[in-house]
């Protein structure tokens, strides 16, 4: 399951816990950054398309984030992923 998360997975479900999505043009080149502003917590991403498939260090970064900001627990992030990535558009709806 891990290895089929996408941008858009990562997207929703910082979104469920407040994150705010910002555009900014860094020195390479445009990058996204979401900001929660109640406590802080920052997690950038470099830019790319929602349905991009995420690689593992990027996933484990998001989940350190999470967890170290106490968000999550260490094991209600695949969880609290799998909904995320449920609540997009599921294969079971598609035709």
């Amino acid at each position: 399951m891990m290895n089929k998360i996408t941008f858009g997975d990562l997207h929703r479900l910082l979104g469920q816990f407040g994150f705010k999505q910002k555009e900014v043009e860094g020195p390479y080149g445009p990058y996204i950054v979401f900001e929660h502003e109640p406590t802080g917590a920052l997690q950038a991403f470099r830019a790319h398309r929602t349905t991009e498939r995420v690689d593992p260090m990027t996933l484990a970064a998001v989940r350190v984030m999470l967890v170290g900001n106490g968000f999550l627990n260490r094991d209600e992030f695949e969880g609290a992923l799998r909904e995320a990535s449920a609540n997009g558009t599921p294969r079971a709806k598609r035709k």
